[in-house]
């Protein structure tokens, strides 16, 4: 069943909205209007849907930026111990 929702947060359902429109345009209208906004809903959504993420996009995401912490840190010590390495050489050659 597909509820239409306004800004005020007033949820419909279809078939109130297909009962509504009934009384004031009559049979063939409502149900013309109702399928027309139920496909506009639905094209909105699948538009919207491939920006929406899962919980296991963002559980995905969590783990890829675990993984690129531990990667940066690794790298890390790397870079500061042939750092150090350098400056003690520099230190042993120059300073005597």
């Amino acid at each position: 069943m597909l509820k239409f929702t306004t800004m005020a947060s007033i949820q419909i359902s279809e078939i109130q909205l297909y009962n509504i429109l009934r009384e004031k345009i009559g049979d063939q209208q409502a149900q013309v209007l109702t399928d027309f906004i139920e496909s506009r809903v639905d094209k909105e959504f699948e538009k919207s849907k491939s920006i929406l993420a899962s919980k296991s996009d963002i559980l995905e995401l969590k783990n890829q930026i675990a993984e690129n912490k531990s990667e940066i840190i690794k790298w890390m010590f790397i870079f500061w111990t042939s750092q150090l390495v350098a400056v003690f050489t520099f230190l042993k050659f120059f300073i005597k």
